[in-house]
């Protein structure tokens, strides 16, 4: 029995407390609606629909249909040339509309994988092209309510902290650097919050050295570097969000008692958001050995200790909350 799958990118979240923009509207408290979906074309998801089933042969047979450019030797595997799925070039009408959806029930997946019915009966009762919009329609309202109890959770978590008429003052991108911090790495800003302990000083050679390597770094090498040294791959939106917390750079003690720099690997103490950094001689080995440690000591984040990944296995029953009806 054939459903429409859930729209491409609706839903996500990563364990970074990224918040998707499907939960942007309910933690403002507006009602959901199509747009957190972006722009959805009844007719293309009805056409991606067919594609999923359509063969060359039957492509062309349709009455009304014409393959895409480039279809016409296609395979029976519903597949161009080219490995593209094939998409007739028409619009549905009624005459064609049991051709393309025969087994089109009153059905959806969710983003588990789950299919559930839209009406009482719905696994049995086929969608027509008289009944197409209010299936779309049907379709939409599920999904826009699909994750409802999680996003109640979310937004009771949140209140218990930060009142909700404070809330409503942010949007969902806000309220995300906020809450996760900015997703860019302001390297200028940790230079600002940083202290240099011991015989270290900002002028040193190596410090210089180590900021023009960091700085060159890409984005996703940065991260691994704050993981490295905080346990964490954002840094506060702002100096204020700091608080009392300095990234702290020492001298490397063994490396200091052989005066042998170069051979050592920089040691980070991700409590206390510090680490102790051989005076490398050149920008090469700098990078060589940074990399090498952020890439290869990632056990530091807190997600990927055996504790974390024991938490991520928990299940929350959340059936016994109280209603927020």
């Amino acid at each position: 029995m054939g459903s429409l799958s859930p729209p491409s990118g609706a839903g996500v979240h990563s364990r970074n407390a990224s918040f998707a923009a499907t939960a942007g509207s309910p933690l403002r408290f507006e009602r959901p609606s199509s747009r957190d979906f972006g722009n959805v074309n009844i007719q293309q998801l009805l056409a991606d629909e067919a594609a999923g089933t359509m063969t060359a042969s039957n492509a062309a047979a349709a009455p009304g249909a014409s393959p895409m450019p480039g279809t016409a030797a296609g395979g029976a595997d519903g597949k161009t040339e080219a490995g593209d799925p094939i998409k007739p070039t028409t619009t549905f009408t009624e005459e064609n509309f049991a051709f393309y959806f025969p087994d089109l029930y009153f059905t959806v997946v969710l983003s588990t994988g789950q299919t559930v019915e839209l009406l009482p009966g719905g696994s049995s009762i086929p969608v027509t092209f008289a009944r197409c919009g209010e299936y779309v329609a049907l379709a939409e309202k599920c999904r826009l309510a699909e994750f409802q109890l999680q996003l109640a959770a979310i937004c009771r978590g949140i209140m218990a902290i930060v009142p909700m008429e404070f809330l409503t003052m942010f949007t969902w991108r806000q309220l995300e650097v906020m809450v996760t911090g900015n997703p860019e790495i302001d390297i200028a800003l940790l230079r600002e919050k940083t202290m240099y302990r011991g015989n270290v000083s900002s002028n040193d050679r190596h410090i210089q050295l180590f900021w023009k390597v960091l700085s060159s770094f890409s984005l996703e090498e940065k991260r691994l570097f704050l993981q490295f040294v905080w346990g964490r791959n954002r840094l506060p939106a702002t100096a204020v969000g700091f608080g009392r917390d300095l990234f702290k750079i020492s001298d490397h003690t063994s490396s200091v008692t052989t005066n042998k720099h170069d051979n050592y690997m920089p040691v980070a103490h991700t409590c206390f958001f510090a680490m102790e950094l051989p005076r490398y001689t050149n920008e090469r080995t700098m990078r060589e050995k940074i990399l090498y440690a952020i890439n290869n000591c990632n056990t530091n984040d807190i997600d990927h200790t055996h504790e974390g990944r024991a938490n991520m296995q928990m299940v929350v029953n959340d059936s016994d909350s109280e209603d927020d009806n």
